[in-house]
């Protein structure tokens, strides 16, 4: 017997969070893990497994001045491999990359 596919023996995920006082700033990490999951039954060969996964992203958001807000953004910031092993031997190892985004909007008279 076997799991199902795709299917992860564990998920979690988790977050910090900061508010300023005046709402002016604010910043966020998440975090996220997933356990060993079924990528491929083998046939006549062992079942292919995707390996455990961790991520961790982080946002910061803030008013420089009154009316422009500013928003920086980062992903994947670990950037860990991604491991498919069939029995013991490395089928298959990437890594996905870590993205940055930076953010200017006009907040307008509304605020």
């Amino acid at each position: 017997m076997h799991p199902l596919q795709g299917q992860a023996n564990y998920s979690v995920n988790g977050s910090l969070s900061y508010v300023s006082a005046t709402g002016g700033a604010n910043a966020s990490l998440l975090v996220g893990a997933v356990g060993r999951r079924l990528r491929t039954l083998g046939y006549r060969l062992p079942d292919i497994y995707d390996e455990p996964t961790m991520t961790l992203d982080a946002t910061l958001g803030f008013s420089p001045l009154h009316s422009l807000g500013v928003k920086l953004s980062a992903r994947n910031l670990i950037n860990g491999r991604i491991r498919q092993l069939q029995d013991t031997k490395e089928v298959s190892s990437y890594r996905q990359g870590r993205s940055v985004t930076a953010a200017l909007s006009f907040l307008g008279q509304g605020r």
